[in-house]
């Protein structure tokens, strides 16, 4: 995932930074995270916080880690869902410089649109090249 909608970009970077400060996870505790912590916003400071009318599913998430570049999967982990256990992916970050070095040495046109934290590496790249 190079590009994508603005939608599935935002959860790739939001994705990217929680996997990077908490270490690899399930798609089940990626989805909590992202529906119940970061996926809140605060409208007004006068106001309380108030919860979007979005969420992201299990199945959105799944797709967005398992094609973009930005994350790989690291091995199986038991989730447990009501009664039922069932194996899970964990899923963990590529190192940033490791993803923008495949990125660079591919042949097609890379597109305008990418997630943050490619486009970081990529203008600090170009900041330390001048």
């Amino acid at each position: 995932m190079t590009g994508g909608s603005s939608r599935n970009l935002r959860l790739a970077d939001w994705v990217y930074t929680f996997l990077s400060r908490e270490g690899a996870k399930t798609t089940q505790e990626i989805k909590d995270y992202i529906n119940h912590v970061e996926h809140v916003y605060i409208q007004h400071p006068s106001k309380t916080a108030k919860k979007s009318f979005n969420s992201y599913s299990s199945h959105q998430i799944a797709q967005v880690v398992s094609r973009s570049p930005l994350f790989k999967k690291v091995g199986m982990a038991t989730n447990t869902y009501r009664t039922q256990k069932a194996k899970a992916s964990l899923w963990d970050v590529v190192p940033i410089e490791q993803v923008v070095d495949a990125l660079e040495n591919k042949k097609h046109i890379l597109r305008k649109i990418q997630p943050r934290p490619i486009k970081l590496e990529m203008q600090r790249r170009r900041n330390n090249g001048n």
